[in-house]
């Protein structure tokens, strides 16, 4: 007679530690001998804490490094001279095409795909995919300057208010809808990390638009300092600003897992794992 193939139940705190013999749970009437070994993939599996967090600290180096880089083209008299013609140039986020301004929208555009991704398996998924496309659509805007446009198109009709014409135009509307579904989100997140990065990047952006609307007013100053005008302190600022917050944003609505993780079924609070070839 065909034996059914056993399954074993591992508990949640089972789940990336050693097995012991007397924590298995047999659903069918075999003997221990049958019982194979548990794979070192789920012995070894990393934990939740760990298992969905992306290379953050690959990418906080390589936010700090551009951020430096920029402040070297921007803010210094060696930068300012070279930036026109020298490989500093490349890293004046700025200008459209550089180093900085692609890993702004290669950034927005990770968020947008990665909460498209979440929504697959999140609770509310309009509410992700929303989120998503808003952050799609801001990696494009960037890439192609839709925002400058835009207000482009406006600024005969509504322009001389001292401040670009799309930051009390079409800001307002995208913020809006961003911090809808933010809060949306932030309910939704179990993580109080997750939470913090959450606020943190929309406050990043939130700065970063407060220092675009002020723009103007350090450029009609005249301000200097240390012979660099006021309004490159400002430029700089805002630059890296929107350079952190889609970062912080990525960080919390980052969906990576573990392949034993998707493949489990969750019953009542226990992992259920099946060996395929137990039993033959």
């Amino acid at each position: 007679m065909q034996r059914t193939p056993p399954a074993l139940v591992l508990g949640p705190a089972h789940v990336g530690a050693a097995v012991s013999p007397w924590d298995l749970r047999l659903r069918s009437p075999l003997d221990a001998a049958d019982v194979r070994p548990v794979p070192r993939f789920v012995v070894h599996a990393p934990s939740s804490a760990s298992a969905g967090e992306p290379p953050l600290r690959g990418l906080l180096a390589g936010f700090l490094l551009l951020v430096a880089l920029d402040a070297v083209a921007r803010l210094t008299y060696w930068g300012r001279h070279r930036v026109a013609d020298g490989w500093i140039g490349w890293f004046d986020a700025s200008a459209e095409g550089s180093v900085p301004a692609l890993f702004a929208v290669a950034t927005m555009a990770a968020v947008g795909l990665a909460s498209w991704w979440r929504s697959g398996i999140a609770a509310s998924k309009p509410c992700w995919r929303c989120f998503g496309t808003l952050f799609l659509y801001l990696a494009v805007d960037d890439l192609f300057g839709l925002h400058e446009r835009f207000g482009a198109l406006l600024h005969p009709s509504l322009g001389g208010h001292g401040v670009y014409v799309w930051t009390f135009t079409l800001a307002p509307a995208l913020a809006l809808f961003g911090v809808v579904c933010g809060w949306r989100l932030w309910r939704q997140m179990p993580d109080e990390l997750q939470r913090r990065r959450l606020v943190a990047g929309f406050l990043a952006l939130g700065c970063a638009l407060l220092c675009e609307i002020a723009e103007d007013s350090a450029i009609a100053s005249g301000r200097q300092l240390r012979g660099v005008p006021l309004v490159a302190y400002t430029s700089w600022l805002e630059e890296s600003l929107e350079l952190l917050g889609p970062l912080l944003l990525l960080a919390a609505v980052w969906a990576g897992a573990p392949s034993v993780q998707r493949q489990a079924r969750h019953e009542g609070g226990a992992v259920s794992v099946r060996f395929l070839g137990a039993g033959r």
